[in-house]
């Protein structure tokens, strides 16, 4: 498939698409990262708000992905070729400019962007481990089945935790 003669109109909308879909991305891992610092900070209250948002944007970043797979079918139609074929690497490397500058920088961009979502993801990942920890300790010590509970008595001395459940009469 010879990419120099694809259709300016085509090629530029499919640019267009690209951008769409790039300012998407940056939305996403400005989302997760947001998330990250909630479990960082420990705002348990906010983690489903957070969490909420991250779908949103994944939702709409799928209906950019959809949109681009028609825009890619058409401009394979237009050079009678398969549209499978037009990877960012295809197209950064056998456009003419200005095309290729514009599809070398789309392809970068997204490289380092699938880079760092995935480091902000595993943080998360542990970040939310940390704290479902904390939650299971906190039910261990209440509940009196932590039996590695302590805590400190009046004259400040370690003591164990009684290993009988407590009844919470009031809301914490």
């Amino acid at each position: 498939m010879d990419l120099t003669t694809a259709p300016p109109a085509h090629l530029q909308r499919l640019a267009e698409t690209l951008w769409e879909e790039r300012h998407l991305v940056v939305e996403l891992l400005y989302r997760l990262t947001c998330a990250r610092l909630l479990l960082a900070a420990d705002q348990q209250r906010f983690v489903a708000n957070a969490i909420d948002e991250v779908e949103d944007v994944t939702d709409r970043l799928r209906q950019v992905e959809l949109h681009r797979e028609g825009v890619l079918l058409d401009v394979a139609a237009a050079l009678g070729g398969d549209a499978h074929e037009l990877t960012l690497e295809t197209l950064a490397t056998a456009t003419t400019e200005p095309w290729r500058g514009v599809f070398c920088d789309h392809r970068r961009a997204f490289l380092s962007l699938a880079q760092e979502i995935e480091e902000t993801s595993e943080a998360n990942r542990e970040l939310a481990s940390q704290a479902l920890g904390r939650v299971r300790r906190s039910i261990g010590v209440l509940s009196g089945t932590d039996a590695a509970a302590s805590t400190y008595d009046a004259s400040g001395r370690q003591a164990a935790v009684p290993a009988v459940p407590l009844r919470l009469d009031r809301a914490l």
